[in-house]
Parts: structure tokens; C-alpha cells; sequence
């Protein structure tokens, strides 16, 4: 059973609801019009019009207040005293509140000088106490404008700083210790080679009538390989010194294929002009400088990309070309360095004998460059320029590549595969169990 009505409220079209209680406050339809009614509370019945349901609004009381414009024009008034010069607004400016102030702090940052102002006071959260600043005497010792930092045993760089190289740097890099040691093994091997095995080799191939300087091609084969190695290195392996003589000593990555690189390089450069001073009459065998001179105008870019272009496609001329023009003016500077680097190779290896036998004939004094005090001072500079020529080229390589046109290129650095397994294997080492007896 549903409770007695308990709400009688009219809609605005006359119609009359009578609602139980418990329906207060919620919304009915009106049967007749449809418009949607609010139910009233029991507490508004009695405001509520029994004609067309609307509210019913009494005029309120106001009281007299006949001090309200004098307290309003005091208590908002621009002025901050009264009519009669007493204060009435003891609230701080914000001049008053950035000029209360404390002891300047040590380690504050100055301000200008038209907008030095004290420190504001600073209070613990807790207890309420000033907090005054404690001076910290520092210990009496020399300032140290460098942070002393750990250096690495090894100059090994990264791709990232590869550009801090440059061909001054290498100068500096080439006399630290471990590359003084490298470039004085290569000229004892080559000084030794030459008195002892050199000698012998000497006279003995003039004795069986084959050309006596033969017997330098072993010490040719291991130096060449030395040198493409030292471009490889500091080319893609990044590393930035020179790297010990032949390396692990692997017949196919350290001899063979280093060798082939450079005497490829050496072929294809300096072949057409030997071949054009052969051919031609003695009349024209000037003309043979013209091959020549392109010959070693083309030799840096040859030989470093027959050692990290990967593949003989890239020695086609245009690519050559393309090299150059990528390298820019640090190509100048690999230029004049094999222009004097490969002359004094071939000192080096041959001695005077690498002039042709009619100059030597026609000029005796040449025969003085065969004295040790002559020849061993040369073969030492020699070793020094090729080393810089070859560690300049790989630095070009690191600066220039991602502009070369190469083809087939892809290539997985040795160094940081031999990283990668040694990683992997204190890995390993760090995962097997221990057993306690």
C-alpha cells in the first residue's frame, strides 16, 4: 500500500499533483501538458503558489545602517591612516618585505649594484629558530684549476671524437712512447736487414747475374704490409696510434692481404708511367713524367681505398675522383706527404740503385748517398714521414667516408668483436656455478 498524499503542489497548467512523502525532491510528468515538474520538499509547500506552482518570494527586512558609508570609505579608502593621521593599515609593504634582512650569505649571487638588497631571513619549519649561516673555513691547500681525471692506458677513440684529429695532433701522437717504440723497431729491422741479409744478398744475386736489389723484397713485402696495416688501424678500427709491426702475425689479415692492397695501389699509380718510359724513345721519355705526376697525385686516394674500400669496384677512376673532391683540402696535405714519403720508401729499400743506371754512369757523386752517414739518417726520416702519410690517411678515411660513393660497403671492426668476446667470456665465467666442498 502506498502512503496517503502528503504533497499537493499545482503544475503551471492547473493540473494538481498529490505525491506521497517519499517522492520529495525528485521529478514528475505532468499528465496534462507533459512538462516535466520538480517536486518540492515538505519545507517549501508553504512558499509555493496553489495557482500555477511557483515560487513565492517575501521582501526581506533590511536593516538601518547609518555607519555603513563612513566604514567603507575607512576601510578602503587609498590612504593608510585615518582622517586624523592615525594608522590603520599595519600590513607590510614590498619594500618592507625585501628589506628585512639578515647577514648576506657567502656563497649568494652577487647582485648589481643598483639592486643589492639583504637576504630575507630564513626560519626552521619546526621550531621556529632563526637560522644564521655558519661560515666553513676551507682547508688551506693550492686551487686546482683542472679536475684531475683517470686516463686511459690506451688512445683508443670512438667515432665521436675522431674530428679532434688532425694532422698537427698526429705530429705530437707519433713521439708518445708506444709510437717512438713501433717507428724504431721498423728502422732497426730495416738497418739490420740491410747489413746482414742485405750483403749477402747483394753479391750473391750479382754473382748469378739477377738484378742485385732482389733481395729486398722480402723486407718490401713486410714494411708494405706494416703500412697498409697502420691505415686500416686508424681508419675504420679508429684506433689513434700506430700498431705493432705485422700485428698478430695472421699470414691472410696481417701479410698477405695488407700487401696486395699497397702493391695493387702502387701498380695501378705508377705502372703507366715506368711503362711509357720504357716504350718511348729516348728522344720522349720526358712525356713520362706527365703519367707520373698523376700517378702520385691519384696514389692517396688508391691506396686508402684499396685498404678500407672493401673492394676493387671503388678503384674505378670516377670514385677516385669523387674521394678527392670529398676530402677537400686535407687531401693537399696526403699529397705532398706521399710525394715525399714514397721516394724515401724506396731509398730506403733500394738505396741509390732505384735511379736508372745511365744517370748513375753519367753522375759518380750519386754513390756517395750509399754511406751509412747519409743512407741511415734518410732511412729514419723515411720511416717517420710514412708513418704519418699512412696515419693521415686513415684519419681521412674516419673524417670523409659516409661522402665516398663506395659500393659494397660494410665493414665489422676487429677490435670490437675481440672486445665483445672477451666480454661475453667473463660473462660466461660469471654465471657458471660454485660448488663448495
Amino acid at each position: 500500500m502506498s502512503s496517503a498524499p502528503a504533497i499537493v503542489f499545482p503544475c503551471h497548467c492547473g493540473h494538481v499533483f498529490r505525491l506521497p512523502a517519499d517522492q520529495a525532491a525528485s521529478t514528475v510528468q505532468c499528465p496534462k501538458c507533459g512538462r516535466l515538474n520538480d517536486v518540492p520538499t515538505l519545507s517549501d509547500l508553504e512558499n509555493i503558489s496553489a495557482d500555477d506552482g511557483t515560487l513565492l518570494l517575501k521582501p526581506s527586512e533590511r536593516k538601518a545602517e547609518p555607519h555603513r558609508l563612513a566604514d567603507v570609505n575607512r576601510a578602503f579608502r587609498p590612504t593608510r591612516v585615518d582622517v586624523s593621521g592615525n594608522d590603520i593599515d599595519l600590513r607590510n609593504t614590498q619594500d618592507d618585505l625585501a628589506n628585512i634582512g639578515a647577514p648576506k650569505e657567502i656563497d649568494e649571487i652577487p647582485l648589481q649594484d643598483e639592486d643589492v638588497r639583504p637576504t630575507k631571513p630564513k626560519y626552521d619549519p619546526i621550531t621556529g629558530e632563526l637560522i644564521r649561516p655558519i661560515n666553513i673555513v676551507k682547508p688551506a691547500r693550492p686551487e686546482q684549476k683542472v679536475v684531475p681525471v683517470a686516463r686511459r692506458a690506451l688512445t683508443y677513440a670512438a667515432g665521436d671524437t675522431a674530428h679532434i684529429m688532425n694532422a698537427r695532433r698526429i705530429l705530437v701522437q707519433m713521439f708518445m712512447p708506444q709510437n717512438v717504440v713501433v717507428m724504431v723497431f721498423v728502422f732497426f729491422f730495416i738497418l739490420i736487414y740491410k747489413v746482414t741479409v742485405g750483403l749477402l744478398g747483394f753479391y750473391l744475386f750479382n754473382m748469378i747475374g739477377m738484378m742485385p736489389t732482389l733481395y729486398t723484397l722480402p723486407a718490401a713485402l713486410l714494411l708494405m704490409s706494416h703500412y697498409a696495416n697502420t691505415v686500416e688501424d686508424n681508419g675504420p678500427e679508429a684506433i689513434d696510434e700506430l700498431p705493432r709491426p705485422l700485428r698478430q702475425l695472421h699470414l691472410g689479415e696481417d701479410l698477405y692481404t695488407p700487401f696486395c692492397n699497397m702493391f695493387m695501389s702502387l701498380a695501378l699509380c705508377f705502372a703507366p708511367a715506368a711503362i711509357c718510359y720504357q716504350a718511348l724513345p729516348p728522344k720522349f721519355t720526358g712525356l713520362a713524367a706527365l703519367p707520373l705526376v698523376l700517378g702520385f697525385f691519384f696514389f692517396p686516394a688508391t691506396f686508402m681505398t684499396a685498404v678500407t674500400g672493401g673492394t676493387v669496384l671503388n678503384l674505378r677512376p670516377d670514385r677516385l675522383a669523387a674521394v678527392i673532391r670529398a676530402s677537400g683540402g686535407q687531401y693537399a696535405i696526403a699529397f705532398f706527404a706521399w710525394l715525399i714519403a714514397l721516394p724515401l720508401f724506396a731509398f730506403s729499400l733500394f738505396g741509390v740503385y732505384m735511379i736508372p743506371f745511365a744517370v748513375r754512369e753519367n753522375h759518380n757523386w750519386i754513390y756517395n748517398g750509399n754511406r751509412p752517414v747519409v743512407e741511415f739518417p734518410v732511412m729514419f726520416v723515411a720511416t717517420v714521414v710514412l708513418h704519418f702519410a699512412s696515419w693521415h690517411l686513415g684519419l681521412l678515411y674516419r673524417k670523409f667516408h659516409d661522402d665516398f660513393p663506395w659500393v659494397l660497403q660494410k665493414h665489422v671492426s676487429v677490435r670490437r668483436q675481440n672486445e665483445a668476446a672477451k666480454a661475453a667470456e667473463i660473462r660466461a665465467q660469471r654465471r657458471k656455478p660454485r660448488y663448495v666442498k
